[in-house]
């Protein structure tokens, strides 16, 4: 899979722009397979690289997910070192296949780190295992709770951080960062979000409709982007 995005302001990087390359990013991934020699070549045509989720996923059962990312990544630097290369990590998402996340699914003490639904069941999706088509446990998406403190703390400690220190990239993609405030109004699936005071739908709150305390999320959301951004900016890296 391989997307093109065109590059955006440069003002901030920490490296000089090779205004000689077409302002175009290579952003793909390969579930099963290392990158070859001639897929390598052909990627440092671009002015950037970035992988995606899925890199990999299929040769480390789920277990991993941007682990093998980190390994391509400093194959890819080795060979273009001028390239600026980045790799992938959700944001709202919490990813089952993250090994940083994995633990927590199976700890009744962490269940408040993520959004909670009726019948005592979290908010969730297996759009990783639809898209890959695999069954795999660890192929499930649970959603951060960014109003509990405790989980943006864990967040930038065990998955930015170690992000930061990797001296193979130059940057992380964040995505689905709008999944850290808006799964209890746009209900994905149907289901309303209990664990956030007055933010949720109407049968969840006796007939009253209350969005105003899912600015809870929001400002987590902001606070774990800001950390991060800072954390990242130390180590010279961007995101």
């Amino acid at each position: 899979m391989t997307h093109l995005m065109t590059a955006a302001s440069t003002s901030a990087w920490p490296w000089p722009y090779d205004w000689s390359r077409f302002p175009a990013a290579w952003f793909g991934s390969n579930a099963t397979h290392w990158e070859s020699p001639d897929q390598i070549a052909e990627i440092g045509k671009y002015a950037m690289a970035i992988l995606g989720w899925q890199h990999l996923g299929l040769t480390d059962n789920m277990t991993a997910v941007v682990y093998p990312q980190l390994t391509q990544m400093a194959i890819i630097k080795d060979a273009h070192p001028s390239l600026p290369v980045f790799v992938y990590c959700s944001l709202g998402w919490a990813f089952g296949m993250n090994a940083a996340v994995w633990p927590l699914m199976s700890e009744p003490r962490y269940k408040g780190f993520f959004l909670q639904s009726s019948g005592g069941s979290l908010e969730f999706s297996r759009t990783n295992c639809q898209q890959e088509h695999t069954n795999d446990k660890h192929c499930i998406g649970w959603f951060w709770d960014f109003a509990n403190a405790s989980a943006r703390d864990y967040f930038v400690a065990h998955l930015v951080a170690p992000l930061a220190d990797a001296p193979s990239i130059d940057g992380v993609f964040f995505d689905a960062v709008n999944y850290g405030y808006a799964i209890p109004e746009v209900r994905p699936w149907g289901k309303p979000v209990l664990n956030v005071p007055n933010c949720s739908t109407a049968e969840a709150e006796g007939g009253a409709v209350r969005w105003d305390g899912c600015e809870a999320l929001l400002n987590g959301t902001l606070d774990v982007l800001r950390r991060s951004t800072q954390l990242l900016n130390s180590r010279g890296k961007v995101s």
